[in-house]
């Protein structure tokens, strides 16, 4: 893998429009679209709760070595040119000796509106083969295969909350972080060449992740940022960096650059170090939902104990504890009382406690029932709004809701309250802030206070949250945790556990962040799915099964979801068996685990149906590989060691379950191959060595 160097790298600005419409890669020109009518920089202008789009008009262009520099005198609007904003500025361009090129947007707000958008810059649209892999930090991540096509799909134009639409030019597509989307970066790359691009912004704003296409029958595609801002009137602004790379290889050195500026701006939490070895976790959301009651506060020592007993798991996670229940009358986190007594839900997380377990308890970081007995009061005041002062709603099932805005400080304190006292009443050890880094952030026009920087806080809101709850709970429990709803970044380089769960069938991929931050605690869902047809049921349970495996993941699985979703007892118990078998192994490498680190699959090849990873050791000279082969492929496994004479393997698999003696193998060109483990799910510690 390698990076495309500057003197390997020649751009050139269009004297008309400022996008680069010259890309040379080591002598060779990129097939671009110059004049595709996108521009380079798009602007919108606030007007009360009306938005003006508006483009820079272009008045002058310098090409220099190895850069340039755009500049414009005014602004029109995007549908009336003959209407001008003065509003002036310069896109700078430049690259580093490394090939980085670095955007830089300087703006002198003249006009009597605030700017609140700014989308730049604008990739000069690249054509690029079938083959075509992006890489897309859609909560855990994507990997989509021909961008054109897929846009264009009834597949992605349907898909929930992260949809794209069709425009007057093709397709686009466009998610905000951080939540919904869970980084700022994205990588593009065919086998040959790569490319990618990430903003590079401490202040963490809202952002959103654009691809745009031309669809199939004009296959390029542009990647972009939108950035959610307040420039007011005669204030001027200057960007941070956003930055383009290209590359040869594949998306792995794009995670490494990004996580390598990250780094200089977050670090990463540590956490109590028992939480190390927990691999399972025992969710109950049925203690009261719409259709019913499931389980009452005194259920709760007996559900305890069956989830020891079964899974091994000491992690008891509540859902539904809460006035009328899950998904019910938020933000009212008080016990409901047809479950039971405050007293009653005390006695059952101290059952917990006291039998070695702990307990984390759901709440819901981001919405407001429709219907709550407090909307016209606390809900007018937390409201998130729109520039027309509307609430944007969200249904979830049969719960209708509207989203509160985290850069308001009494719906922070609300929040971060109740989280104490169920920690300080109920002796709680974790709190699950449920959405938080799942659904779509959002700037907030309302007039209400915002103590993070204007309306685009709404991350720093939440960050704000986190660390303010850890410090408050660490006071009471220094042994206290917080985990959220998938995963973001910033987010959750300050909690324990982030929830990547299983969602509509598209383009899932975990190892994006997974490799990314992988000291971060990731937790998937195994619950069988709710298909109708039992053998997809049991296929599809097998591969989530051996994703969260080879991820290294901690399990979330729940017992009585198996047997009410589940019909035939031979399904259930075949299925049930394996999970056990799984957590068995899980337990065994627990501790090589934690002594080595994710390495996806780079430089191990397996035979097509088979999953695995490979994690090298933290002091060098071996590693660690896990391998789900849930539907008994053949074929053998090769794994590129590099240095040393021979490898000493040793495997644990989930039909012996015990370390096997070691087997010797040589080097052959710096890798070895051997054939699958006999059981489904297994281990291989390998050793280089020097013969003699």
């Amino acid at each position: 893998m390698s990076w495309i160097p500057a003197s390997d790298l020649q751009l050139k600005l269009n004297e008309e429009t400022g996008n680069i419409d010259v890309f040379s890669i080591q002598g060779e020109t990129l097939r671009t679209k110059p004049a595709s009518g996108l521009p380079l920089l798009e602007l919108t202008l606030l007007d009360g709760e009306r938005r003006i789009g508006i483009i820079p008009r272009v008045s002058g262009v310098e090409n220099v070595d190895q850069g340039g520099r755009v500049s414009f005198s005014h602004c029109v609007s995007a549908l009336d040119e003959s209407v001008v904003w003065p509003i002036r500025g310069t896109c700078t361009v430049s690259v580093d000796e490394t090939g980085t090129v670095h955007w830089q947007l300087s703006l002198d707000n003249g006009a009597e509106l605030s700017i609140c958008e700014a989308l730049f810059p604008r990739l000069t649209p690249l054509y690029l083969s079938e083959r075509a892999e992006l890489v897309y930090p859609h909560h855990a991540g994507e990997k989509v295969v021909d961008v054109p096509r897929a846009l264009a799909s009834e597949k992605y134009q349907k898909f929930w909350r992260a949809e794209s639409v069709a425009t007057d030019f093709g397709y686009a597509r466009e998610i905000n972080y951080c939540g919904l989307a869970s980084m700022t970066w994205m990588d593009i790359y065919d086998g040959s060449l790569g490319l990618y691009v990430a903003s590079y912004d401490p202040t963490f704003p809202v952002t959103g992740l654009r691809v745009e296409t031309g669809g199939p029958e004009d296959p390029w595609v542009s990647l972009s940022f939108r950035k959610y801002l307040d420039i007011h009137p005669g204030e001027s602004y200057r960007s941070p960096d956003v930055v383009w790379a290209f590359h040869r290889g594949d998306w792995h050195q794009g995670a490494h650059k990004y996580r390598a500026w990250f780094d200089t701006v977050v670090k990463q939490e540590t956490h109590p170090v028992d939480l190390k070895d927990e691999i399972v976790l025992s969710p109950h959301y049925d203690f009261r939902r719409f259709d019913g009651i499931g389980y009452r506060f005194a259920d709760i020592p007996a559900i305890a104990d069956s989830d020891r007993e079964e899974f091994g798991s000491r992690h008891f996670f509540m859902a539904g504890w809460n006035h009328m229940g899950f998904d019910s009358h938020y933000p009212n986190y008080n016990p409901d009382l047809e479950l039971g007594t405050p007293l009653r839900l005390q006695q059952g997380v101290e059952y917990v406690n006291e039998s070695g377990g702990f307990v984390t308890f759901y709440i819901n970081a981001r919405i407001m029932d429709k219907y709550s007995e407090y909307v016209s009061t606390l809900g007018e005041n937390w409201m998130l709004r729109t520039t027309e002062q509307k609430p944007i709603f969200e249904i979830y099932g049969p719960a209708e809701t509207f989203v509160l805005c985290p850069s308001n400080p009494e719906w922070r304190e609300h929040l971060a309250d109740f989280a104490v006292w169920m920690c300080q009443a109920y002796n709680a050890r974790g709190i699950y802030y449920d959405q938080l880094g799942s659904a779509t952030p959002y700037p907030c026009y309302s007039h209400h206070v915002h103590d993070q920087p204007g309306t685009t806080g709404f991350n720093l809101g939440y960050i704000d949250l986190i660390e303010r709850t850890t410090e408050r709970l660490r006071a009471i429990r220094p042994d206290s945790f917080l985990m959220i709803e998938n995963c973001g970044d910033v987010y959750s380089s300050k909690v324990w556990g982030s929830l990547a769960w299983n969602g509509e069938f598209y383009d899932e991929f975990f190892n994006l962040y997974k490799y990314t931050f992988p000291e971060q605690t990731l937790i998937n869902m195994v619950n069988p799915r709710g298909i109708a047809d039992p053998g997809e049921q049991e296929r599809v349970f097998y591969n989530d099964l051996a994703r969260a495996f080879v991820l290294g993941s901690v399990i979330w699985v729940e017992g009585g979801a198996f047997r009410k979703r589940i019909g035939d007892k031979e399904q259930l118990d075949r299925m049930l068996n394996t999970l056990y078998a799984v957590l068995d192994v899980r337990r065994s490498i627990n501790a090589e685990l934690q002594d080595a680190l994710f390495q996806d699959d780079l430089g191990l090849t397996l035979p097509p149906g088979m999953f695995g990873s490979r994690w090298d050791s933290k002091t060098g000279g071996g590693g660690l590989l896990l391998l789900a082969n849930p539907h008994g492929v053949t074929g053998d496994i090769r794994l590129l060691v590099g240095d040393g004479e021979a490898v000493e393997l040793r495997i644990l698999d989930s039909m012996d379950k015990t370390w096997q003696e070691p087997i010797q193998l040589v080097l052959q060109d710096g890798k070895v191959a051997f054939a699958p483990p006999k059981g489904a799910y297994s281990a291989v510690l390998w050793r280089t060595r020097k013969e003699g």
